[in-house]
């Protein structure tokens, strides 16, 4: 029990540092550098997805 308290915490303080932001594609360099962060863990997660494809969707100024 004692360990699964401090697994909570652990997830909790996580938790706490989570931050949310919509990002668009305005071709600035900030957003760009986010955009290609997102594009990253995207093509992490979905390996069998074509990059191109991932690309696309992230960049798409629509």
């Amino acid at each position: 029990a004692k360990s699964e308290s401090k697994e909570q915490h652990d997830i909790s303080s996580s938790l706490e540092k989570l931050d949310f932001r919509i990002i668009t594609n305005n071709a600035t360099p900030d957003s760009l550098i986010l955009l290609s962060g997102l594009k990253s863990i995207f093509q992490r997660q979905l390996p069998n997805m074509s990059g191109d494809y991932i690309a696309r969707l992230v960049f798409d100024r629509f």
